[in-house]
């Protein structure tokens, strides 16, 4: 399960999600599996040097060169995103064939190929899919008319969107450190302690089986 690609440019790009795909996982990373407080790893480890180990490694495993990729989210990728969270996220997706949608602040407008790449780091790159949309303040004050009766939220707003333009979507979780009810009731899983524990993604197992 992996992103389309535009054969003229190689480049992924969102919106698409494909139609066999009937469960998603919207997924946010600051507080899901980049845990509040970790980036102190990466100023421990803000040596150019110790970045060039890094890179050396990365490409010795996934045979990618990062060094052409945002240093510093490199760095956070590599040192902050909690490698027990991820697995977890991981094991969820595993477990119930379900797509990861990009939620998250981490998302690229255009390409989903830096993320994906991000993902292979920690071994999710396989279920990611697509990016909710990243709307213009034009468009976000036409959804927040659209759907003001159920919630205000914005993230909450561009998750609804994505799952009305993609009706063949049957169920799904949104994993996230803000509070995204109402709006997403009996599909929502709160991160509350920094960090996606094992309890928080037994409760999201539990809706992407029920």
């Amino acid at each position: 399960m992996t992103a389309p690609d535009d054969s003229s440019t190689g480049i992924a790009r969102p919106g698409f999600c494909p139609p066999e795909v009937t469960k998603v996982l919207f997924l946010d990373i600051d507080g899901v599996i980049r845990p509040f407080r970790r980036d102190v790893n990466y100023s421990v480890n803000s040596d150019p040097r110790e970045l060039r180990k890094v890179h050396k490694e990365l490409f010795k495993i996934h045979k990618i060169d990062y060094s052409g990729y945002d240093e510093y989210d490199v760095r956070i990728v590599y040192f902050s995103w909690d490698r027990k969270a991820a697995s977890l996220v991981k094991d969820i997706a595993t477990k119930t064939g379900a797509g990861i949608v990009l939620s998250s602040s981490w998302r690229y407008p255009d390409s989903l190929d830096p993320v994906y790449d991000y993902f292979r780091i920690h071994d999710l790159h396989k279920h990611y899919i697509d990016n909710t949309k990243i709307y213009t303040s034009e468009e976000m004050a036409a959804l927040r008319k659209k759907y003001g009766a159920i919630t205000t939220n914005a993230r909450t707003i561009e998750i609804r969107e994505y799952l009305e333009q993609h009706p063949q979507i049957a169920n799904y979780v949104a994993i996230d450190d803000m509070e995204l009810n109402p709006g997403l009731e009996n599909h929502f899983v709160k991160a509350a302690h920094g960090k996606l524990t094992k309890k928080e993604a037994a409760e999201a197992l539990k809706i992407l089986n029920s």
